[in-house]
């Protein structure tokens, strides 16, 4: 009689492991470069929203990365880059392809709430070579769909001829992109004008920086006695495109919600003597933060700022040379030359011709 050999599972477990189709991640061999394919993305999550996905994941470190290629079928899964059925077909991610980057991609145009999609993440790099890194099947919600927290930390720091914006950075599940609203008030009603930056693509940084031109300010067109007022808010952005409650559209939104910011007219050559600010006086080095520095020098001459210890030691040298008429700036970043020094209260001194001044910052943790 012949033998059967006794199977490695029963009929019931083996059909139970082929219908349940758990979410696939490639294990290739890639490169950087030439013909090996390009490693897949790592750290993947996805969110739901009102016909909107949150993809985010972190890039492979190939440097020769072209894209990445998010593919959609409502039928079943995806067999390559270009298997796409239904609507979304295809969702591309070639703007953010540096090597080892954290994105967060969003997706709009899902089915209606409750259907299912089956979807696949591939990496392309710009031989053409392409890897699957990821298939799962996701279910269209309207899980998150409250509107952002307001962003914290706002800092407006002026300079000739830009403002610098800074913000904390959200941790909310569900941020997406910020924006910067800008509104002037002008002595004419009818010339008010509203700015959102960025004026195109997605501001994933929590600073900006704004041309005072951009705003129509500028020291040639303002009379020397009048004042430039103008209101500043950031939004935080979901991906839903849910702004937070920062977000204003109108001159009377701008006031109740927006930073109020005068600008008064500056001349490099105003005075006879040089001046300095330093912005930023509290601030935190492990999280990149820095002590600003800008020295406005009406005539060339020798300019030397420094940074001393509370007890009178010198930590570091931010300049000492002769430099020309204008407006100079310097960061201190919180070193001393072996490394971010201990929180406290430390002091920039600044001297340059009759101007002798000394500024306290404070570092912290």
């Amino acid at each position: 009689m012949k033998k059967y050999k006794k199977p490695v599972c029963s009929i019931r477990i083996c059909l139970l492991l082929m219908m349940v189709p758990l979410a696939v991640t490639a294990q290739v061999a890639h490169g950087s470069g030439g013909d090996s394919p390009p490693g897949p993305v790592t750290e993947i999550s996805v969110l739901n929203g009102n016909g909107n996905m949150l993809l985010s994941w972190k890039n492979p470190d190939d440097h020769d990365l072209a894209f990445i290629r998010v593919v959609f079928n409502n039928l079943n899964w995806p067999g390559n880059i270009h298997d796409a059925a239904g609507k979304p077909s295809t969702s591309d991610a070639s703007d953010v392809t540096n090597a080892g980057m954290t994105v967060r991609h969003r997706i709009s145009g899902l089915p209606r709430t409750g259907e299912k999609v089956f979807y696949s993440i591939y990496t392309v790099d710009t031989a053409s070579n392409a890897t699957l890194s990821y298939s799962n099947i996701y279910t269209v919600s309207t899980r998150y769909d409250t509107a952002p927290p307001i962003p914290s930390g706002v800092k407006i720091t002026p300079t000739r001829t830009t403002l610098e914006i800074t913000w904390d950075a959200s941790t909310a599940i569900d941020h997406y992109s910020y924006a910067v609203l800008i509104h002037t008030h002008s002595p004419d009603p009818a010339s008010d004008d509203l700015l959102i930056a960025p004026k195109r693509g997605v501001l994933s940084t929590n600073t900006i920086v704004i041309q005072k031109t951009w705003l129509g300010l500028s020291d040639d067109q303002i009379n020397n006695n009048e004042e430039q007022i103008f209101y500043v808010s950031v939004a935080d952005v979901d991906f839903n495109l849910t702004p937070s409650d920062s977000w204003f559209t109108n001159a009377a939104d701008a006031v109740r919600k927006g930073i109020r910011v005068v600008y008064r007219p500056q001349t490099s050559n105003a005075g006879s003597s040089p001046r300095s600010t330093v912005y930023n006086t509290f601030f935190r080095p492990d999280r990149g933060g820095y002590a600003r520095v800008l020295v406005n020098m009406p005539s060339d001459n020798h300019l030397a700022v420094k940074v001393y210890s509370i007890s009178g030691t010198l930590l570091q040298t931010l300049v000492n040379k002769q430099l020309t008429a204008g407006e100079h700036e310097f960061r201190w970043t919180g070193t001393d030359g072996s490394g971010i020094v201990n929180p406290g209260v430390y002091f920039v001194h600044a001297r340059s011709g009759g101007h002798n001044k000394v500024h306290k910052v404070i570092v912290r943790r």
